[in-house]
């Protein structure tokens, strides 16, 4: 059932992908890191490999953020989909 406020129902769905799409966010962030260590590694000089490596952790944390980003709209959807229903008495 569709409200004029919106469909708890979607909202919890949407949460449920954003929570997939963060977990997903972290993933890439760590496999970023490890590229950067291993391209460092590849580099055959100290200074670059180091430049390489802070690069992609550098990287890597603003993937973090983004899917920390990304767990607060979740987070939100799943909180609205709730009151939602408690203001309109469907069921869950």
């Amino acid at each position: 059932m569709t409200y004029s406020g919106g469909n708890p129902t979607v909202l919890s769905t949407q949460a449920r992908l954003l929570t997939a799409l963060g977990a997903d966010i972290r993933t890439d962030a760590l496999r970023v890191v490890g590229l950067g260590k291993d391209a460092g590694g590849f580099a055959g000089d100290g200074e670059v490999a180091e430049a390489m490596s802070r690069a992609a952790s550098a990287i890597g944390g603003v993937l973090n953020g983004t899917a920390a980003l990304v767990d607060g709209l979740s987070g939100g959807a799943s909180t609205a989909a709730e009151q939602l229903r408690a203001a309109t008495g469907t069921g869950r």
